[in-house]
């Protein structure tokens, strides 16, 4: 499933725990592709905000995990509120935040890593820059939202 798959199939009225699901199946199906260039082709719009930050950052670091360079698309275009496709609880924000790729960050998603698991082998694991960085973006990122 390619990312222009996804969003045509996110645009009806699906569950986000269960769409969740699907877009990770769709990040191990790019750290696979025969040709991860074509499979990062700009797949337009699922009709949310959310949603599409959620695809751009995704599609962003599967491409950075694939070796290729980030298509323009995936560049972020302003950032409305946080979005948490998973509901997380207030208590456990700054955890799944903390464990959200940089790249969904910079979108302003929250998707921790343990909701894409299925990378095929790929790594996941934070970069030393992400690390540096976590602190510095959250603290803005949680103050701009009125946590």
């Amino acid at each position: 499933m390619t990312y222009a798959d996804f969003v045509r199939w996110k645009r009806g009225d699906m569950d986000d725990q269960f769409a969740i699901r699907v877009l990770s199946k769709c990040t191990r199906d790019a750290t696979i592709s025969e040709d991860p260039v074509a499979f990062h082709a700009d797949p337009g719009t699922t009709g949310h905000d959310g949603w599409d930050r959620a695809v751009r950052g995704t599609a962003a670091l599967t491409a950075r995990i694939c070796g290729i360079e980030a298509p323009a698309w995936t560049s972020p275009q302003g950032t409305g509120p946080l979005f948490d496709p998973g509901g997380t609880l207030a208590r456990w924000l700054f955890v799944a935040y903390i464990e959200t790729p940089i790249e969904l960050r910079r979108h302003g998603v929250i998707l921790p890593r343990s909701s894409l698991m299925t990378l095929g082998g790929r790594s996941l694991e934070p970069t030393a820059v992400e690390v540096w960085s976590m602190s510095a973006f959250l603290g803005g990122r949680l103050v701009e939202s009125g946590w």
